[in-house]
């Protein structure tokens, strides 16, 4: 019996970041949902079994960490990933109360994103 494949959301504004970050954790064998604001990550969120959502604090409606806060009540497992360009400490501290597994500062290494969300693949396997 083979496992499903590890789920991750990719939220980002940003066209060009969110569909290269979508290529690149596709062709390492992850299963990847994009969304362009809150609004749609939340509604994705609802339709989806998802393991880990990659969010970006700025976003055009909502910000990244009220997100994680509403589909952390549909997913309560959800692991997520902040990704930032401003040092805003207030929304990362929060994020981190709210359970966040990591934040990472854009730009960031690809290298790093794959450790962090097969960090959080090792962990939901035990």
């Amino acid at each position: 019996m083979s496992k499903k494949n590890f789920s991750v959301l990719v939220v980002d504004d940003e066209p060009v970041l969110r569909e290269t970050v979508k290529r690149i954790l596709f062709d390492e064998g992850f299963n990847v949902f994009v969304a362009a604001d809150g609004k749609s990550a939340i509604e994705v969120a609802k339709n989806q079994d998802l393991d880990a959502a990659l969010l970006d604090i700025k976003l055009p409606d909502i910000n990244g960490v009220e997100v994680f806060e509403r589909i952390k009540v549909l997913r309560p497992n959800l692991k997520a990933v902040i990704m930032t360009a401003f040092e805003i400490k207030e929304l990362v501290n929060r994020a981190f109360e709210l359970g966040a597994f990591a934040c990472l500062h854009k730009p960031f290494d690809i290298k790093k994103l794959l450790h962090i969300l097969n960090e959080i693949k090792r962990e939901n396997e035990q």
